[in-house]
C-alpha cells in the first residue's frame, strides 16, 4: 500500500511538472487501471514516465456501405426461392 502511495505522489507531481500530450495520459490512465475505481498507481508511473511510447496512429473511418436500389429489398427478404 505504501508502495502504491508512493507511486501515486510521484506520479501526479510528473504529470503536473511536464506539459504532458492527452493521449498518453489517457493511454496510461485505461492501463493502468483495475477496477473502476482502483489504479495501479505503480503502472501508471511507469507508463507515463516510459519515452519510448508514440503517439497512436489516427483510427480508420469507416464508409457507410452503399444502399441497395429499391428492388433488391424486396428479392432479399423473401429468400432464395423468392
Amino acid at each position: 500500500m505504501a508502495q502504491q502511495q508512493k507511486a501515486m505522489n510521484k506520479a501526479l507531481k510528473y504529470v503536473r511538472k511536464h506539459d504532458l500530450p492527452a493521449w498518453r495520459i489517457h493511454m496510461c490512465n485505461r492501463n493502468a487501471a483495475r477496477t473502476r475505481y482502483r489504479v495501479d498507481w505503480v503502472g501508471f508511473e511507469n507508463c507515463i514516465r516510459n519515452t519510448a511510447l508514440r503517439d497512436p496512429p489516427p483510427r480508420a473511418v469507416r464508409k457507410a456501405p452503399a444502399k441497395p436500389a429499391h428492388g433488391e429489398i424486396a428479392s432479399r427478404s423473401r429468400g432464395e426461392r423468392g
